[in-house]
């Protein structure tokens, strides 16, 4: 019975945004006019995806295996503001536009070191603006744009190692031992910086009537690799039989997002 009602409900809901596209659509027909020119703000909405991957070099966490490899995501609402121009050159359609866009991406994993689980990398994207010039082509009463510029975006990884210790009593032949857990701050990190990076992004806009449009679009972000070391007093090895040294962690991270936009244009 649960089953029947939600593919009831999941099928009511898939009509009435297949309807209201087509309603949009329709109105963008009959006003037969593409999008004006001129300058524009907005508002967008949307779902993102953090793709972050770090690499333990020489093995620090999992000594069994240097290169390790850990890869973390996380799926958020992203949401934000937008303002442009189209305009123009010789016969060429192109905009320029400039986007701030918050969803506070928190992604983590304990797979550093995958048996004793004590080891935590963390990345948190706090904020991102970006500055686009786009290539518009008409596809109708819509417009398609592809465009590629520069993003701004505050990012902070860090990676936490936790260690066990015996508080009291603590001769080894005592049952009755207490334990706590605690950071290690030589084994650990944390990093936060606004880092530059390209992005390139991908859209199509409907014209509702001559002041308000509505846009779908795809936008992907590539931070640059950032490089962080831990035993930084360097008193124990760089994996099995490494040398005793600061060892590094090496993160990429990656931002996809998917976003609709209500748009509305001022006019020249």
């Amino acid at each position: 019975m649960r089953m029947t009602s939600s593919i009831k409900i999941s099928f009511r809901f898939r009509a009435m945004v297949t309807m209201t596209a087509l309603a949009i659509l329709a109105n963008a027909v009959d006003a037969a006019e593409s999008l004006p020119e001129g300058t524009y703000i907005g508002i967008t909405a949307g779902r993102g995806n953090a793709l972050n991957e770090i690499n333990d070099v020489d093995g620090f966490a999992y000594w069994l295996q240097p290169d390790w490899m850990t890869s973390y995501a996380r799926r958020d609402t992203v949401g934000g503001v937008l303002a442009g121009r189209r305009f123009t050159l010789g016969d060429t359609p192109l905009r320029v536009e400039f986007g701030f866009m918050d969803g506070s991406f928190k992604a983590s994993s304990n797979q550093l070191d995958p048996f004793g689980l004590d080891e935590t990398v963390r990345t948190h994207y706090h904020w991102i603006s970006t500055a686009q010039l786009g290539l518009d082509v008409p596809l109708g009463p819509a417009v398609a744009t592809w465009a590629m510029g520069l993003a701004l975006a505050r990012v902070s990884h860090s990676v936490t190692d936790l260690d066990t210790i015996c508080v009291a009593p603590c001769p080894a032949n005592t049952a009755s031992r207490t334990f706590r857990t605690i950071i290690d701050p030589d084994d650990s990190f944390s990093f936060s910086k606004t880092r530059l990076a390209p992005v390139v992004s991908a859209a199509i806009e409907y014209p509702i009537d001559q002041k308000w449009s509505v846009r779908a679009g795809l936008s992907y972000i590539i931070l640059p690799q950032s490089t962080h070391s831990v035993n930084r007093v360097g008193d124990g090895r760089c994996g099995r039989g490494g040398p005793r040294r600061p060892c590094p962690y090496k993160i990429d991270s990656r931002l996809v997002s998917a976003q609709l936009s209500l748009i509305r244009y001022l006019g020249s």
